[in-house]
């Protein structure tokens, strides 16, 4: 949903029910608004937790201390805290959101990179869900490739093979596209 190219047109154009087209246009809407619902609770739970936090709840427990253990919050406690605290909130992410829909319309931009570079200040709590779901993970993919290839040239009836020799030889090997 936060990639301006796919947005949500994929689910008009995937989405099947094997209906017919009046309960399959009805059932497409009520996925956009359940998507939109849940674009809208994550982005209210990276506010919660202050942005770039991973996990705020965990706490330290010293065994040496003599005070009693922190109080549990009741039940339903947290639950009037955050009823007036996200009414404003809401309100403000749910304007940002159909904002940003309407923004993916009217643009012609297919990077999300582009995109939320942007229009970082335009959707400021969009833009912080943008930057974790949308990034890519670290990866040793790229290094593997680069050894495999390093066993594959160095082979034991090379082993008169120098380390210049080597390196030179698996450079060519993996750049051999850009020749």
């Amino acid at each position: 949903m936060l990639d301006p190219q796919f947005c949500l047109s994929w689910v008009d154009l995937d989405v099947t029910n094997g209906g017919r087209a009046t309960s399959l246009k009805k059932f497409r809407e009520e996925l956009k608004k359940i998507l939109t619902d849940t674009l809208i609770s994550e982005v209210e739970n990276i506010i919660e937790s202050g942005g770039d936090t991973p996990d705020s709840g965990a706490t330290a427990v010293d065994p040496a201390s003599d005070s009693p253990p922190v109080k549990c919050p009741r039940l339903l406690s947290r639950y009037k805290a955050h009823k007036k605290r996200s009414s404003v909130q809401d309100s403000s992410i749910a304007a940002q959101t159909s904002k940003y829909f309407d923004a993916i319309q009217d643009t012609d931009i297919d990077d999300a990179l582009v995109f939320w570079t942007k229009n970082h200040d335009r959707f400021p709590q969009l833009h912080m869900l943008a930057l974790k779901a949308l990034s890519v993970p670290a990866s040793s993919a790229p290094v593997e490739r680069v050894f495999s290839r390093g066993g594959i040239i160095m082979r034991p009836h090379r082993a008169r093979l120098g380390h210049k020799m080597l390196q030179s030889l698996i450079f060519l090997k993996c750049n051999q596209t850009l020749l």
